[in-house]
């Protein structure tokens, strides 16, 4: 059983080496401090009282640890969650601005065609049988899924296009919180 107790103190002493330390200190101040007829060591003796001061004394420094510990942790989550925050819109603001030099750099009509499909919702656009589309196209880029709609007896393809959902959602957060789409401004002529 000594063994037992032994092994508890020794654990906790181990762990809360300083508020045990101050519990001591302050219950031994306690007897050297108070007079020999105080009430309390009276009643209950000197070493149930020194005990007592030990336990209230570190109880209380205990508290006021964990009290501490939990405002800081609380102190770095807030300002861990606001550098974040601020690196996420520092990234989003690049990305941005990348995508708007993309935009720019395609022609007029792929341009009004981009800002069709934001602004209709990314709708399909269904072309006809005889429209071919260079290589530096949006329609023909990596922005757009297409589909076949049906062939043509000459086996010429209507397809259906819309914007990758990845492209359009960044493109639409763009025009909703910036107005633009692009570095320069689109008419929808």
């Amino acid at each position: 059983m000594w063994d037992a107790i032994t092994a508890a103190i020794k654990a906790v002493g181990e762990k809360y080496v300083i508020p045990l330390s101050l519990a001591v200190v302050v219950a031994i101040g306690a007897i050297i401090v108070l007079p020999e007829d105080y009430w309390m060591i009276l009643k209950i003796g000197k070493v149930a009282f020194c005990i007592f001061i030990v336990g209230i004394v570190f109880l209380i420094s205990v508290l006021i640890t964990k009290i501490i510990n939990v405002m800081n942790e609380f102190l770095v989550y807030n300002s861990n969650e606001k550098f974040y925050r601020q690196q996420y819109e520092k990234h989003t603001q690049e990305n941005l601005r990348n995508l708007w030099e993309s935009v720019d750099a395609l022609s007029p009509q792929d341009r009004k065609l981009l800002l069709r499909f934001v602004k209709n919702g990314n709708k399909p656009y269904a072309d006809g049988f005889h429209h071919f589309y260079g290589y530096d196209s949006l329609l023909e880029s990596d922005w757009v899924v297409s589909t076949v709609m049906e062939e043509s007896t000459t086996h010429v393809k209507k397809r259906q296009y819309k914007l990758r959902e990845d492209i359009y959602q960044y493109l639409k957060y763009s025009l909703e919180k910036t107005g633009r789409i692009s570095n320069f401004e689109i008419s929808e002529e």
